[in-house]
């Protein structure tokens, strides 16, 4: 299940090889995913203990609700299965701490953006196990360190409450969480 699949690449770029599920409320985004395999027929509102993976990628930030979407992905996984949320915000990092920004947070579309040490608390909360956190940075095609950290430098010592975010360490996060078996 992929919540926010849009038209259903992410998918196929992991080559998930199982039954494909997503929710997305974009009905042009929906046509497509649809045309390349994903069903809507199935989601974490309607299901109980029928999942093996629920992807959140990106999209918390924007769900109006999003503690009842964790609570509904708890019951709707299997025991075993597992949560992993993606390029998600993280306000518990160096930049947003100084510039209460980050490069992804769009502030009309923002319900909700996360720190790693609150979602860890939520998702426990619910009942997972926190199995990883990790912050990419260096891996992505968004780090560029010497320019980054010179960014950063600049911010650090400017006064001007307007800047415009970079990618930096531990500004993205994502989370690993297991239903228990």
């Amino acid at each position: 299940m992929d919540i926010g699949c849009s038209t259903g690449e992410f998918l196929q770029a992991i080559d998930w090889q199982d039954e494909r599920f997503g929710m997305e409320i974009s009905v042009y985004a929906r046509s497509i995913a649809t045309e390349s395999g994903v069903r809507f027929d199935r989601d974490i509102f309607s299901e109980s203990d029928f999942f093996d993976l629920v992807i959140i990628r990106g999209t918390i930030q924007h769900l109006d609700e999003p503690f009842l979407f964790l609570k509904h992905a708890f019951t709707a996984l299997r025991p075993g299965g597992y949560l992993v949320v993606l390029a998600t915000p993280n306000t518990n990092s160096p930049f947003y701490r100084l510039k209460k920004t980050l490069p992804f947070i769009d502030r009309p579309r923002n319900f909700y953006i996360p720190d790693d040490v609150g979602l860890a608390q939520v998702l426990t909360n619910f009942g997972f196990v926190v199995r990883e956190t990790r912050y990419p940075y260096l891996g992505t095609p968004y780090a560029r360190p010497l320019a980054d950290h010179w960014r950063f430098l600049r911010n650090l010592l400017s006064r001007r409450s307007t800047v415009i975010p970079h990618a930096f360490w531990r500004s993205s996060m994502e989370m690993v969480a297991q239903k228990p078996a």
